[in-house]
């Protein structure tokens, strides 16, 4: 359990409740997950996570088995989904596998998310909506925000601050 601030010696690291951010291809080892749930309290489960153990594209599966984990360790703990506001990682999330193969136009150029498809907004949000609502995971690390705007210049901006707004629809984000 994560224990609240104490006053400390200057250096002294030992009582601060850090945000963490990691992933370990093999899966998390029993001392990174003491590590974690002793540590943090708001942590993001990277994409690359446990990809040797699970293989690609199955990253929303294996960041739900390792948020299990954190909860076990760490019911204070709020492990956070890794979601890409700009990049594909098509080879890692199978929910964007299964997206492109029914809409390729949700990819521009560069394996960067399509701002011009008019249906991409709504399913890119229901993507963390999904691991938030039927996974214990209870938010989201939206990443590469500021590259929207220099990918597809400002007028993308609205859309994503609207994506962004209905993920915060969801109950568990929210709090």
């Amino acid at each position: 359990m994560v224990a609240k601030a104490q006053v400390v010696e200057p250096g002294d690291w030992s009582s601060l409740c850090l945000y963490g951010y990691a992933y370990n291809i093999n899966g998390f080892i029993d001392a990174e997950y003491d590590f974690i749930a002793n540590h943090n309290y708001l942590f993001t489960i990277e994409i690359r996570h446990a990809r040797n153990i699970y293989g690609n594209p199955t990253l929303e599966y294996a960041c739900g088995i390792a948020a299990q984990e954190i909860k076990v360790n760490n019911p204070v703990c709020r492990p956070l989904f890794y979601w890409n506001s700009n990049i594909v990682y098509a080879d890692i999330y199978e929910s964007i596998t299964t997206a492109l193969a029914e809409n390729p136009s949700f990819v521009a150029f560069n394996e960067k998310f399509n701002y011009e498809n008019a249906d991409f907004p709504d399913w890119w949000v229901t993507v963390p909506q999904d691991q938030v609502n039927n996974t214990v995971l209870e938010g989201g690390f939206i990443d590469a925000c500021k590259n929207v705007e220099a990918v597809w210049g400002a007028d993308a901006m609205p859309i994503l601050y609207n994506m962004l707004d209905a993920l915060l629809e969801v109950p568990k984000i929210n709090t």
